[in-house]
């Protein structure tokens, strides 16, 4: 035959059979295939986690004006147009009302915008730059709130879902927006107690200042600060006569116009407050804004840190419950699907993994055993 040097293919079940372990791929390397793809997968959804902190996502548009003065600038955040949820945050930066910038605000700014919600960081005026700020600062404050109600439709915000985050002295004055709204008159006689204008939907304050008078040299400041020196210097003692223009002795009634605490009435906005236990801040604060809050039927929760972190300090610690606080009071859904999703299948898939290379080894030392024992056999036979 010309081809009778051919194996005839007829006649290849002479043969051997193929173990049943010959593949090309084994169980651990099924399972190592696997662990690499949780390293894949771990590193895009890092990557995505991350992108809050690189900007990936979020428009920035930056130097906006909001009023006619040169400190009247704020800067937008928006989430890609699908991902955005409806509700949008002013955030507000501290500095003891003397310094700071929108700036340092915007790394929360981001954070807040990644997860759905369009965000403003703003400027406002401060002291020496007008002299004294108050009632000013509060005023710059509102405004620029009542400009992203006026903008809300450009922005795909619903104006009744605007809430506030506020650190230091900048949670002081969204306490006030909270009590006053965006047209309420600081300095009206009797104090105003209900929001007039744009009501915010919800106030965060990060170690906010409520009661001014509490705090004031020569009140009882020392028997409030609990002869904590960090927070007796709190004062320099300077800081509360600078920003209202005069001391407690000499205008009782400013003090109390510039505390939150005094304007809280029914309609006050929800409140997350936030402090530490041991900070600047004394306790006696916050836990006096939380009576008068609650004694109004108004929605609060708060959360207190231990140790000494002020404001931005211990943002990561609070981040969790502010974020949650907005999102439960201005009735938006929380973190996309996937955001759990992903790492919930990174742990199924390391698991399975494991178990993979568990039930191969055990496989494998099963086969070994019943060999020796068959080549025993064998050989007594």
């Amino acid at each position: 035959m010309a081809f009778s040097s051919c194996a005839d293919p007829r006649r290849s079940t002479h043969l051997p059979r193929p173990r049943a372990v010959a593949s090309t791929a084994s169980p651990v390397q099924v399972a190592l295939v696997a662990l690499l793809a949780v390293g894949v997968l771990t590193a895009a959804w890092a990557s995505t986690a991350d992108a809050a902190d690189e900007g990936d996502g979020v428009e920035a548009r930056e130097n906006i004006s909001y009023g006619p003065e040169r400190e009247q600038r704020l800067d937008v955040f928006l989430p890609a147009p699908d991902d955005r949820n409806g509700a949008a945050v002013v955030l507000v930066h501290g500095g003891g009302w003397s310094t700071g910038n929108r700036w340092s605000m915007r790394p929360s700014a981001r954070r807040l915008a990644a997860g759905g919600f369009v965000t403003v960081t703003i400027d406002y005026r401060l002291v020496g730059e007008t002299g004294s700020p108050f009632p000013d600062a509060v005023l710059d404050v509102q405004r620029a709130v009542a400009w992203l109600a006026d903008h809300a439709a450009t922005y795909q915000v619903d104006p009744s879902k605007i809430g506030m985050v506020g650190s230091s002295a900048g949670g002081h004055l969204a306490a006030m927006v909270a009590t006053l709204g965006t047209e309420g008159d600081p300095t009206a006689e009797p104090l105003a107690t209900e929001p007039a204008g744009d009501r915010v939907g919800a106030v965060a304050t990060w170690s906010g200042i409520f009661d001014l008078s509490a705090l004031a040299p020569g009140n009882d400041t020392k028997a409030a600060c609990g002869d904590d020196p960090e927070c007796l210097t709190l004062t320099f003692p300077d800081m509360l006569s600078n920003f209202l223009g005069c001391t407690l002795d000499e205008c009782p009634g400013r003090y109390r116009e510039a505390s939150p605490i005094d304007h809280v009435g029914d309609e006050t906005a929800p409140m997350f407050i936030a402090n530490s236990t041991e900070e600047l801040i004394p306790l006696s604060q916050p836990d006096a804004m939380i009576g008068k809050l609650s004694a109004h039927g108004v929605t609060e929760s708060h959360q207190f840190v231990p140790g000494k972190a002020h404001a931005a300090q211990y943002t990561d610690k609070v981040w969790s419950n502010t974020e949650s606080f907005l999102r439960n009071q201005l009735g938006v859904a929380g973190p996309d699907l996937a955001d759990w999703l992903v790492p919930s299948t990174l742990a199924v898939l390391f698991i399975a993994a494991l178990m993979a290379v568990a039930v191969h080894e055990r496989r494998r030392h099963e086969a070994a055993t019943r060999d020796t024992t068959a080549a025993g056999m064998t050989t007594r036979t």
